[in-house]
């Protein structure tokens, strides 16, 4: 991702662990591209160039995420402003203007290529990525209580239909991998 952004997903996490991958895009070195997922102290995103920098973006709510409980998650990047937000409320920002694309294909539910490590013990939903609007730019916001649609620049929407379908106007391929299915879950 380049320029303004945004990235959000309901998650519901049935167990913690070191990290519960949620959507990534990255390459192997820990050097290009992003990363949001849950850890047993909170919610963490990275994103980081092709010289290695990058910015940590934690949420900043000083525990884990309750589990058993949807909860909805946004970064956010306006200019060189990023946002994080949880269940309506900006925990956290940060100045990173850097190019945080990568050539490695969109993980949902991981992060990175090891994927029973880094898998999520949970569920997601409404997973959304929208390039080229910072969608969320205040200090609160009201949480979407209807499912996310694709707008104006959305390049992928996934998780409200019975089967893997980007609902974007990109139409990405989905490749399930791993032990992962889609259930209903209120």
């Amino acid at each position: 991702l380049a320029g303004d952004f945004t990235i959000e997903c309901w998650v519901y996490l049935n167990a913690h662990k070191n990290s519960n991958g949620l959507v990534s895009k990255w390459t192997g070195g820990g050097t290009y591209g992003y990363q949001l997922y849950a850890t047993t102290g909170g919610v963490e995103f990275y994103s980081g160039n092709a010289g290695g920098g990058g910015a940590w973006m934690d949420f900043s709510i000083g525990s884990a995420l309750t589990l058993s409980q949807w909860h909805h998650l946004v970064v956010s990047r306006t200019g060189s402003t990023i946002s994080t937000y949880l269940n309506g409320t900006r925990t956290n920002t940060s100045t990173d203007s850097s190019d945080c694309s990568a050539s490695t294909p969109l993980r949902i539910g991981t992060t990175g290529s090891n994927f029973s490590s880094n898998s999520l013990n949970g569920y997601l939903s409404n997973v959304r990525i929208v390039n080229g609007t910072g969608l969320y730019t205040g200090t609160t916001y009201t949480v979407p209580t209807a499912p996310l649609t694709p707008i104006t620049n959305t390049k992928f929407l996934l998780g409200q239909l019975p089967y893997f379908k980007d609902q974007s106007t990109s139409n990405h391929t989905i490749t399930p991998n791993g032990n992962v299915s889609l259930e209903a879950k209120s």
